[in-house]
């Protein structure tokens, strides 16, 4: 609902606010500072609390602006509001709540004409501003008034959607955006040096350019080139060289009709004389004690020299037992001791290590 004003005498409806011109004694008053109290229908006065329920706007000669929001006037009959600025002067108003639609005629209780005579010299610009401000646009539908072109403008320009404006930009045909610093202009410029508005068919941008792209050698001192250059580079040069000794090598391969590799043996090993020297010093020099196995040339060679030892000696051990004891050809150094057994004769019958 609207908001009903009393310089007139009119009667109010319910469910509005209602403005009354009160004198409360005092300039630069404000809501907090008085008291508001409302009657609805001849009951008990309630308390109302500033701001929310009621409103002061300070017009000048001690008279106020005093406005009963909506919320409260709730309730049709005899209606009175009393201010009080506590205690310097108190103001009453009585009016009359109508259920329907508002209808004029009656002047309140206490309204002099004197009192009417201030009232409507203190309707000020922001009062009327603020009628024509709330004023509902849906019944001004006559053509050529201000009311209608107001409402076909709120019609016409009803707030658009995130996806009507961004539809709006995408579509919008940027050829013909001028000026050289306009977003529109720039992209219109830069597609255009490149692309062939018709066929999209890459102009500038031919393969000279990728070429010169992919062959540049300059120093690359930032960004994705630098990146590139010192991560893929010198690995990639690793591996070539690494690929290339390893191919050196497989190329030597050969392969039979089933694809295996064929194998050529070392027809010729040559010894050099140091090893052969080598060789022949560790034969020389090997001990035969450690070979003993029978018919192998260590053997063979041990035997060899155990005949061709120097003194020997037979030893007395038992009656019938005696060891044969060998000595190398310096008759001193002891090579080998044998048990020898003797038969009933005194004859040798065998010998054991």
């Amino acid at each position: 609902m609207g908001t009903e004003r009393d310089f007139l005498g009119k009667q109010f409806r319910k469910d509005s606010a209602i403005d009354v011109i009160v004198d409360l004694g005092a300039n630069g008053l404000v809501a907090a500072g008085i008291t508001c109290k409302f009657s609805k229908n001849g009951g008990a006065f309630a308390s109302l609390v500033a701001t929310t329920q009621f409103t002061l706007t300070g017009l000048g000669e001690n008279q106020y602006l005093l406005r009963i929001l909506a919320a409260v006037n709730d309730t049709a009959g005899l209606a009175t509001i009393w201010a009080d600025n506590t205690g310097v002067q108190t103001d009453i108003k009585s009016l009359f709540i109508e259920d329907g639609a508002k209808t004029s005629g009656q002047i309140y209780s206490g309204l002099s004409a004197a009192s009417l005579k201030v009232q409507l010299q203190q309707a000020s610009v922001d009062l009327i501003t603020s009628d024509i401000l709330e004023e509902p646009n849906a019944g001004h539908t006559t053509a050529g008034t201000v009311g209608n072109s107001i409402r076909n403008l709120k019609t016409t320009w009803n707030d658009p959607t995130a996806a009507a404006v961004a539809t709006s930009v995408w579509d919008k045909d940027i050829s013909a955006v001028a000026g050289a610093t306009k977003a529109g202009n720039i992209l219109y410029n830069l597609v255009s040096s490149v692309w062939a508005a018709g066929s999209r068919t890459l102009t500038s941008l031919g393969i000279s350019t990728i070429s010169a792209i992919w062959n540049f050698a300059g120093a690359i001192t930032a960004g994705i080139g630098k990146t590139i250059s010192d991560n893929l580079n010198a690995p990639v040069g690793t591996v070539d060289t690494v690929v290339d000794a390893i191919k050196l090598q497989t190329d030597k391969m050969q392969f039979d009709g089933s694809n295996n590799i064929k194998s050529t043996p070392q027809t010729q090993l040559t010894i050099s004389a140091a090893n052969l020297a080598a060789i022949a010093d560790a034969m020389c020099d090997e001990s035969l004690a450690g070979h003993l196995t029978a018919g192998t040339v260590g053997k063979a060679l041990q035997m060899a020299r155990s005949n061709a030892l120097g003194k020997w000696e037979v030893v007395n051990v038992t009656a019938n037992s005696f060891q044969l004891k060998v000595y190398d050809v310096d008759n001193t150094t002891l090579l080998d001791t044998f048990t020898v057994t003797l038969d009933a004769n005194g004859k040798p019958t065998k010998r054991t290590t």
